[in-house]
């Protein structure tokens, strides 16, 4: 059985293409164009802070990429 090498993955593919897209982008920058973004992103339950890595998917910023 072969084993196919990561960089050669769908996934990394897509990962790559994001990053060409994105690349240059710091992370300060799209929540400074969107204030509200770190709260859609967070949750809070008994205490304790949870982050939402979904609400990327449904929000469709990661287009093409597999988010658990």
């Amino acid at each position: 059985m072969s084993i196919t090498p990561l960089w050669r993955q769908p996934s990394w593919k897509a990962l790559d293409q994001h990053h060409s897209e994105i690349g240059t982008i710091r992370l300060r920058e799209p929540f400074a164009q969107d204030p509200g973004r770190g709260e859609r992103m967070c949750a809070k339950a008994a205490g304790l802070l949870i982050r939402r890595y979904r609400a990327l998917k449904h929000q469709g910023r990661a287009k093409g990429l597999a988010v658990p």
